[in-house]
This record gives structure tokens, C-alpha cells and sequence, in this order.
């Protein structure tokens, strides 16, 4: 074997794989940048070694190329056995150059427990991106994003999610762009490839980087849709603020008018009704009663004054002067006034011969002048 000493990796640190179940490690070590390095083997077991072979894993888990991306992810052991959560991991690395010369002894060593940390914050340590403001521009076409200025040296980037529902894990959001820690500025006026929505909502926040995670619980600041007055213009209408009802407002307005309706109805039907409510329907035919039975007692009135003359009859008469007053009928005054004529001229033509009968004899006729 070809002792190569100055080809030993150091600064060998091995991690928890942030935003998993646990089933993984990540590996980060200081590269050799000598020339004639070609690759590099990882080894990993559940126990401690400081050589490869017989002393120790006798398979790499993986081989990476000279300038491989770190951390490097491995989610099982050089034995084959997968990484399950709390597991502790020691992992070794040994470059290998273009000859195929390594070496196996004597390595640097380090170990990690994997965990299941989905719902913790593997970027905790991570500064806040404070004051993060959007407004509309461009007639609702794209959302101007301002923030504070960040000054970190550990810091790499700036990483913008958004999303049209409500969020605070960065996992519940899409990444719009990535931008440099001075910039203090942004311009969305896409998402997802497509033409911004301005009659939606919109909730963005802005995380900080480093080389291994970004934050992932930040704040999250909320546009309103386009025109309704709170998203910074001033200037709203109420069509547009009707369009963006949620489904929930307009049903809860919907029940909330029905059971005003409902109430309404029943107010109205235990009102209390008036004592002729019953002939509320009939007031034509009561009107029409009343003034026939006003009429009838007006005739009723008038007739005694129209039989007056009858009682004035000779003595002869007197089977029609007999007769009560309260047995005369309505239909007396069906009668016409030729009877009472015709009577008056017997009466006047029986006078006339008792005159001329008077001429011729001495009978004396006084009693009819009394009569008369």
C-alpha cells in the first residue's frame, strides 16, 4: 500500500439531516484539492472505527467525484441497513486518486443521530427578515416585495414563498426566487409560470439561507386582492369586492337574510286582528245590506199618509174602512188612485138622484147633506 498522508480528509463533521423522518445523515469535511484525487468513499456503520477492511466497514455506502456538492446525503450503512430515527451513525471518508491509492487506516472519524425533526425549525438559528412589505403595481399585473436589509456574513442568501393560502412553515409555500443579501427589493409579477391572480389572495414571506438550510418559520405578510381598498392603492370598488367573497361570507350572509325573513313573518302573524277581521273579506255585501234595510223602513214610513183618503168613504164603504191599520199590507201601495175616483163618482151620481127625487117629492134628504 502507497502511504499517502497528505491525502487524509479532516474537518469531518456529520449531521442530522434537517426536515426528514429521521432516516438520513448528512456529511460535511474539507476537500483535498490534490491533483491526482479522483474520488472519494464514504463508509458508515453503527459502531465506531478508525480503518476500513477488516478492522472495520468493508464497503463503502456510495463514491462521489473529486468535487462533490455538500453535505452529502446517505440514508443507509455500508452493510446495507437502512438509517431508521435515533439511530447514531459514524461515518469516514478516504480520497482515492487516479491510481487507485487510498488510505484505510488511521481515519477520521465522526457520528450524528438521525432524527425525525419535520416539525421543528432546522434553521431556527437563522435571523428574521424583518419589516416585509407588498403592495399591487401595475394595475394588480405585479406585487412589489420590500424588506430591510439584512446584514449577516454567515448568511448566503434571500429565499421569497409565496402562496394563495395562509402558511407559516416555508414547506406550505413555493419558492419564487432566491436573491442576494444586499437586495432589499423585489417585483413578482408571475407564479408558477402563470400571470398573477390580482382577485386572490396572496400571503409572502421572505427566508434566510445559509449553505445548509434556510429558515423555514418566518413572517408572512398578507395582500389583499386588487382594488379592495387595504392593499396599499387606496382605491377599491365595490364589484370587485363583491367577486372576492369568500363562498363562506356570501352563505353566511344568505342564513343570515333567511332567518331576518323568517323572524319577520312571525312578528307579523301573532299581530293582533280587529274585531270585524271576519267581514274584512265581505264589506261590500254588509254596505249593500245595510242600505236595502234603510230603504225598506223609509217606505214603511210613508205609507200611512197614503192610505188617508180611504177613510174618507160614505157609509157604504164601510167593509173597506173596517179594516185595521195594522192589517194593511206593504202591497197597499200597489193600489191605484182609480178605485177612490170611481167610488166618489157613485157617490156624487147617487146625490144627484136623490136631488132630482127631492124635486118631485117631499122626502126629506137632510141626512145626506150630514152624511156628506
Amino acid at each position: 500500500m502507497i502511504e499517502c498522508p497528505q491525502q487524509k480528509i479532516s474537518n469531518l463533521n456529520a449531521i442530522d439531516w434537517p426536515e426528514d423522518d429521521g432516516t438520513a445523515i448528512g456529511i460535511e469535511f474539507q476537500k483535498n484539492f490534490e491533483s491526482d484525487v479522483e474520488q472519494y468513499a464514504i463508509y458508515a456503520s453503527t459502531e465506531s472505527f478508525s480503518s476500513v477492511g477488516f478492522g472495520g466497514p468493508l464497503d463503502p455506502v456510495l463514491f462521489t467525484g473529486r468535487s462533490p456538492e455538500l453535505p452529502i446525503k446517505i440514508d443507509s450503512l455500508s452493510d446495507g441497513t437502512s438509517i431508521i430515527a435515533d439511530m447514531e451513525v459514524y461515518v469516514g471518508v478516504i480520497p482515492i486518486d487516479s491510481a487507485g491509492n487510498s488510505i484505510t487506516e488511521g481515519l477520521e472519524v465522526s457520528s450524528a443521530i438521525s432524527k425525525d425533526n419535520r416539525g421543528d425549525d432546522p434553521g431556527a438559528y437563522l435571523p428574521d427578515v424583518e419589516n416585509v412589505r407588498a403592495n399591487w403595481i401595475l394595475d394588480g399585473n405585479a406585487i412589489q416585495i420590500e424588506w430591510d436589509a439584512v446584514s449577516n456574513s454567515e448568511l448566503t442568501h434571500l429565499e421569497i414563498y409565496a402562496s394563495n393560502e395562509k402558511w407559516e412553515n416555508t414547506e406550505d409555500a413555493w419558492l419564487i426566487a432566491k436573491v442576494e443579501i444586499g437586495d432589499e427589493i423585489y417585483i413578482m409579477n408571475a407564479f408558477e409560470g402563470n400571470e398573477l391572480d390580482k382577485f386572490s389572495d396572496w400571503y409572502i414571506g421572505i427566508s434566510a439561507a445559509d449553505d445548509v438550510t434556510h429558515r423555514h418559520l418566518v413572517q408572512v405578510n398578507h395582500v389583499n386582492p386588487y382594488g379592495t381598498g387595504a392593499d396599499g392603492s387606496g382605491e377599491g370598488t365595490s364589484a370587485n369586492f363583491l367577486q372576492n367573497l369568500g363562498t363562506e361570507i356570501m352563505i353566511s350572509l344568505a342564513l343570515l337574510l333567511a332567518i331576518l325573513v323568517v323572524v319577520v313573518l312571525i312578528v307579523r302573524g301573532r299581530k293582533s286582528k280587529g274585531e270585524n277581521w271576519q267581514f274584512e273579506g265581505t264589506w261590500g255585501i254588509q254596505k249593500e245590506q245595510e242600505s236595502q234595510l234603510w230603504n225598506n223602513n223609509a217606505v214603511a214610513e210613508e205609507q200611512p199618509v197614503q192610505q188617508q183618503p180611504v177613510q174618507q168613504q160614505p157609509v157604504q164603504q164601510q167593509p173597506v174602512q173596517q179594516q185595521p191599520v195594522q192589517q194593511q199590507p206593504v202591497q197597499q201601495q200597489q193600489y191605484s188612485q182609480q178605485p177612490v175616483q170611481q167610488q166618489n163618482e157613485n157617490v156624487n151620481q147617487l146625490v144627484s138622484e136623490l136631488n132630482e127625487q127631492k124635486s118631485s117629492s117631499n122626502v126629506d134628504t137632510s141626512f145626506l147633506d150630514d152624511l156628506l
